[in-house]
Order: C-alpha cells, then structure tokens, then sequence
C-alpha cells in the first residue's frame, strides 16, 4: 500500500534541527527517561494538515508522544484567546485596564490575588497592546473580570480548545491543563481569518492495484470574524517589539509572525505558541513528573525552539503576509491617549475595526485611549500625567 501523510520532511527536519540547537542537555530521571522532555506540533492553517511533529526526546526512550497525549497548564499562551474574546467583543486596542494590587473573592471564601511575573505593578493603565506585549497578568485578568470568565471559555472552546476549561478568573493566566496539538489546532483561526480547520495526518491510503481505499477532505468552517482574528494577528506580533517578552528571539525571525510566551509556576512548564499565515506552532519543555523546575520562563526556554523552527520551516514553505480585511482601518493616533493627535501629539499606527476607531482629536489630556466602561473614548477619565507606560515583564 501507499500510505500518504502530511508530513513534511523539511519542516520535520527543521523541527529537528531546532530542538537540536535550543534544548538543553538532560538527566534521566528514575526512570532512565532523559529530562527536561518537549513537544513540537506545527499545521498549515488553511487545510489541518500536521507538518512536523516532535513527541519527546528519543521514541526508543519512551512512547509518550506529548504533542497530543500530555496534559499541561499553558501559562500565559492563554491569553491568545482572552484577546481575542476582548477584540471579538469590541473593545479595541486603546482601551485600557489599571495594573494595581487588586482581589476577588472566591465561591469557597477565599480570595484571589492575582500578580505578575515578577511580581510588580505598572500602578497606570496599560492598552491592549502594552498588556500583551509585556504579558500583564492582572491586566489580563481584569479584562476576564469584567468579560466573565464563561465568555473567555466561550471563544477558547469556539477556536478549538476541547480539553475541560473552569469558569474561574484564573483561567486568564492558562491554569486549565491542555496538549500542545490543541493549543496549536486553536490559534489556526486566527491564522486563517476565522476560519476552522480539523488537524490531519492521514491524506490518502492507495492499495497495491491503485485504488484509492481512502482520501481525507479538509473542511474549513467560520468560527470568527476575519477582522478579529486580523486585529488580534497584529496585537500579538508586539510580543517581539522592544520591551516585549519574546523581543530577544526577533534577530532570529526575518518572517512576520505572531506568538506569545507561556510560563507555569514554579518555572514547571516553557511554552511558545504562534504563527505565520502560512504555519502555525506550539513547543513545550517540562519534566514529565513536574519534579524539577526549569532553567527558565516560556520566553527564554521553549522560545529559542520555536524561532529557529518557524524561521527554518518557514523558508521552506514560504511566508505569508497579512492582508488587511475590508472593515479595518489604520490610523495614526497620539501615543499619549489614543484619540487622533492634534499637531503636537506624539504618534503611532494602530489597527481598529471600523466601528470602534476614534473619533476624537486630542484636545486635553486623557488617559491611554477608552477606558472599559466606555469603548469608543467618549468619557473623562484620569490625566494622562498619572499614567506609567513602563513594561512590566509578565509570562
């Protein structure tokens, strides 16, 4: 027979030769099994088909493929889909949300405190795109806050998350446990304007007298506006700005690409998720037994692999490039507030859907664009003085 995968053997061998160059050498654990293990899982978004796919250290060692078998907390990558329940709703890139000590009680008496990765406050609002870049935890979980936590599950489930998600706040910062393969089947939509695909591995089964015993059909369905999925592709490419958690792997990329970096506590999980019109992929490093932390965050650990492998693989294949969907709109808008600057405003280019683009010029200072009561910027609220633009480092 003839049995036709999706696989491709130069993404597969770039897979390879990444983790090669980025994964640090390991000891076995009680086990014999050499640790820190990884997974690699990498699709094209227009179709499902699997490209590469890396399940652990050595097959011979042990069979756990962990691209679709193993179970882990994904961190921060989460907020993949925080953003795009935010963006979906119609918030867009300028408003804000107040990075200070803050808690919620809990159902059972307690009370949550969610904290960033260093355990800082910017003590200001921080925009959309300020957050993500610097991977805000509570900035993140204000939004879920003020969303709802069932909203957020709602559009992790609608891109493709299948794994058991909890309604808490938590789930912001990527507590619900996931596989790899999964986190990388759902940022497919987003890759794909909105548009769903099944994964595949399996193309076609020919027999030895030419008949075909099998063919997958590759499906795409909507699940997401194409302007959404547009607007979130281009908030998360500022993860590999200046001051953004993954801003020492862009030297490595010369493709446009989106990502974030994922981080458990403990340093127990290294996760990077993103994507390229073209390719899509998800890598994770950790102890099998969760025995031992890692070396370092999502961003430093699992990053390194993900760059080399997407810059490789993907001039293989070749890059794509966004297109801007009709319904988007580009400004130039003051960096201070967000309103259209006046002559004297410090500018910058954002992206916006065209229902929720500003309106006003900037006459008085205002904070960093609209505040969340208040979506398209129309209200007062506090000077721009009071305001603390630093970046907050957040996994």
């Amino acid at each position: 027979m003839v049995i036709q995968t999706s696989l491709d053997l130069d993404a597969q061998h770039a897979a390879e030769q990444a983790v090669l160059l980025h994964l640090a050498a390991g000891q076995p654990d009680s086990h014999g099994i050499i640790q820190p293990q990884l997974a690699l899982v990498a699709l094209d978004p227009s179709n499902g088909h699997i490209r590469a796919m890396i399940g652990g250290r050595d097959y011979a060692q042990t069979q756990l493929n962990r691209a679709w078998q193993a179970f882990r907390p994904p961190g921060s990558a989460f907020k993949f889909f925080v953003y795009t329940a935010i963006t979906a709703q119609g918030y867009p890139p300028t408003s804000w949300q107040v990075c200070e000590p803050v808690s919620y009680p809990g159902a059972d008496g307690t009370t949550y405190r969610p904290r960033n990765f260093d355990g800082t406050y910017a003590h200001g609002p921080l925009n959309v795109r300020q957050a993500i870049a610097t991977s805000n935890n509570v900035v993140a979980v204000r939004w879920t806050h003020l969303l709802g936590p069932s909203i957020v599950k709602e559009y992790a489930k609608l891109l493709g998350i299948e794994s058991r998600l909890h309604d808490n706040l938590s789930l912001a910062l990527g507590t619900a446990e996931v596989s790899p393969l999964e986190m990388t089947v759902a940022l497919a939509p987003l890759a794909n304007a909105g548009l769903a695909v099944e994964p595949v591995a399996l193309i076609s089964i020919t027999d030895a007298d030419g008949h075909v015993l099998y063919t997958h059909q590759s499906h795409q369905r909507a699940v997401l506006d194409a302007r959404v999925s547009f607007l979130v592709s281009q908030l998360f490419t500022s993860v590999f700005s200046p001051g953004g958690t993954a801003h020492h792997l862009a030297p490595q990329l010369d493709v446009p690409v989106a990502g974030k970096t994922g981080t458990t506590t403990g340093l127990m999980d290294a996760w990077f998720v993103g994507y390229n019109p073209a390719l899509v992929a998800s890598v994770w490093v950790g102890y099998d037994g969760q025995e031992k932390s890692l070396s370092g965050t999502g961003g430093m650990v699992a990053g390194p692999i993900w760059a080399e492998f997407m810059q490789r693989a993907l001039t293989q294949l070749g890059a794509k490039s966004w297109h801007t969907p009709v319904g988007v709109v580009e400004l130039t808008i003051c960096a201070e507030t967000g309103l259209l600057p006046n002559a004297t405003c410090p500018g910058r280019r954002e992206f916006f859907l065209a229902e929720t683009q500003p309106r006003a010029i900037h006459s008085v200072r205002h904070p960093q664009g609209s505040s969340p009561e208040d979506p398209k910027g129309e209200d007062e609220a506090p000077d721009a003085n009071d305001i603390n633009n630093d970046m907050v480092l957040g996994e």
